[in-house]
């Protein structure tokens, strides 16, 4: 399921403590890996895209 989702994806936001191994998957896929501090860094950069 990761690796679909992965090749589904535009772009990759992951926590910083995961960014490494998710970079692995992405990399082969040719995506771009936003890492964030934390979950809820998730969230203030999701509302930040949407304007």
């Amino acid at each position: 399921m990761l690796i679909d989702a992965i090749h589904n994806a535009d772009v990759i936001v992951t926590r910083s403590d995961l960014a490494e191994k998710v970079k692995t998957f992405a990399d082969l896929a040719q995506k771009t890996v936003i890492s964030v501090g934390s979950t809820n860094d998730v969230s203030l950069l999701l509302n930040m895209i949407r304007g």
